[in-house]
């Protein structure tokens, strides 16, 4: 199993192991690129992953959450102490890309058109969540992620700052859609319990 959710992790696999006490988890990193080409060709069974993706086929995705996006910015920039950024204020900075990685995500994540018409330049290729964080925090480059890396990762030389105007991630869980054995089908209704828990601690919006 690949990604994390953070904390959203641990109570998965704490209902996984619930269900199949007798289960054994390891848990990787893989590059970006690789998720889900490495489920579809059995490299990992499952793994937690955040769309769009160019090609899906083969593939099964539960949606587990949606989470809101974040800039990550090196704490010396002039947005990092802000409570709320705008798009549009970003638009003259580089994003960080990944050459390796599917064209359509990266556009996705760099919110790539602008709706200001502003063209995104691309600046630093990563690969990684921690190799990410290294060049923002060098100055490199800012980058917009997922909320849950200001709540899982850490790094002294990097703040994250919430994107106002952009759509939310769906986090989801990516298996073979013809996979069937007993171990992932519990760890399907593992994500469905823990959806349900979520959303249970969620305050109802009342217009």
């Amino acid at each position: 199993m690949t990604a994390s959710t953070g904390s959203r992790t641990h109570e998965i696999l704490d209902e996984l192991r619930r269900r199949v006490p007798d289960v054994t988890v390891q848990m990787v990193e893989l590059p970006w690129s690789h998720q889900t080409s490495a489920v579809r060709e059995g490299q990992v069974d499952a793994a937690l992953v955040r769309p769009p993706f160019a090609d899906s086929s083969g593939l099964r995705l539960d949606v587990i959450r949606h989470e809101g996006r974040v800039v990550a910015l090196p704490k010396t920039h002039a947005l990092a102490d802000h409570s709320v950024v705008h798009l549009a204020d970003l638009d003259d900075e580089i994003h960080v890309t990944n050459d390796d990685a599917d064209p359509v995500w990266v556009r996705w994540w760099a919110c790539d058109p602008r709706p200001s018409g502003a063209v995104v330049r691309y600046g630093p290729s990563v690969r990684t969540m921690d190799e990410l964080l290294e060049v923002v925090a060098a100055g490199q480059a800012p980058s917009i992620t997922g909320q849950f890396v200001a709540q899982s990762y850490r790094n002294p030389g990097v703040a994250f700052v919430p994107v106002d105007d952009v759509p939310s991630c769906p986090l989801s869980l990516c298996t073979r859609n013809s996979d069937t054995s007993s171990v992932i089908t519990e760890l399907r209704r593992a994500v469905a319990a823990s959806t349900r828990t979520e959303e249970s601690r969620t305050p109802a919006r009342h217009s």
